[in-house]
This record gives C-alpha cells, sequence and structure tokens, in this order.
C-alpha cells in the first residue's frame, strides 16, 4: 500500500505539474500564453513524443501497454485541462470580487463552493487515472514509472527555477530595492 501511494503521489505530481507544464510548453498553450501570446500548442505534442520515449525506452513497457497507459493519460488530461480552465474562471471571479471590495458575500460563498467543487473533482481524476494505470503496470512497471516521474519532476523545477528565479543581490541593493520596513533590507 505503501508503494501505491508512492506511486500516487509522485504520479499525481508529474501528471498535475509537469504534464501540464510541458504539455503547455512552459505555460505557452493555447490560451496560456502568460504574457508570451497564446502559443501553438505545439507544446503538447513535444510531451506526448516525450512521454512515449520515457515509456518504452525507460519503463520498458511494450508497445501495447505504453499505449493504452498513453490513452488513458490523455482522456485525463483532456479532461483536466477543462477543469483547470473551469478553476481559472472562478478564480478570476473571486479576483474581481476582491478588487471591487465587494461585500457580496453570497457571491464570494458560490464562487469559493465552485472552486472547491472543481478541486475535487479534480482530485478523483487523479485518483480515476492513478486506479487505472496501476491495473495495466506490473508493479515493478510502476516502481520504473515512479522513478523516471521523480526525474521529470525534477527537472521541470529545476526548469521553473531557472527561468522565475529573481536575479540579482538579495540583500536590497537591487532594481527592487529593499524598504526600511523589511527586516531583510540594510537600508
Amino acid at each position: 500500500m505503501r508503494k501505491f501511494m508512492t506511486f500516487a503521489m509522485m504520479f499525481s505530481l508529474v501528471a498535475f505539474f509537469g504534464g501540464d507544464l510541458l504539455a503547455q510548453g512552459w505555460g505557452g498553450g493555447p490560451g496560456r500564453g502568460r504574457g508570451r501570446g497564446p502559443g501553438d500548442g505545439s507544446g503538447f505534442e513535444r510531451f506526448k513524443e516525450s512521454r512515449a520515449k520515457l515509456l518504452r525506452e525507460k519503463v520498458g513497457l511494450t508497445e501495447e501497454t505504453a499505449a493504452k497507459v498513453e490513452m488513458i493519460m490523455d482522456e485525463s488530461h483532456t479532461k483536466r485541462r477543462a477543469l483547470r480552465d473551469d478553476m481559472d474562471a472562478q478564480m478570476k471571479v473571486l479576483e474581481e470580487l476582491l478588487e471591487a471590495d465587494s461585500n457580496d458575500q453570497k457571491a464570494y460563498l458560490a464562487a469559493i463552493t465552485e472552486v472547491q467543487r472543481i478541486q475535487q473533482e479534480l482530485n478523483g481524476l487523479r485518483e480515476a487515472e492513478i486506479d487505472s494505470i496501476a491495473q495495466i503496470l506490473t508493479p515493478k512497471e510502476q516502481a520504473k514509472m515512479i522513478v523516471e516521474m521523480k526525474a521529470i519532476h525534477s527537472k521541470v523545477r529545476r526548469h521553473m527555477k531557472k527561468k522565475f528565479m529573481r536575479k540579482g543581490p538579495r540583500d536590497g541593493s537591487g532594481p527592487r530595492g529593499g524598504s526600511p520596513d523589511c527586516p531583510n533590507s540594510d537600508q
């Protein structure tokens, strides 16, 4: 059971973070440009190619087994993407309510309830995906998949850290400066 939970945790981390990040080309997919335009969606195709190579070469799955796993992952990705779009919309509602300094408690409650419902659906989808894949793979294949997914997760984290890490001194003397009120500032 403990191995399954480890598998579930690693799988969910990579599927939830790595899969979406890689699938969107680090945020450049359709509708998720994050300041770099809408993107062309080619990130998902690159991700699928990398995933296929990982399943066949690193995990050692047969063509048939890998195809089954990929089908499950593709179906989950499509559903997860729709749910995450719904989540983005609800978060925007919450942000707009806060920005407007609204006191409409019913509106806040409705948006929060919807966010929680979507999160539960995402969790259920992730659990169903893990269960489906666990029924196909042997424990040894699951172990290989855990190890390889952990490596991908580490690679994604390193990339994200490198890409988004603030450069410059951390003593408050950089371009963003420090503040007399900031305990870490020398000013």
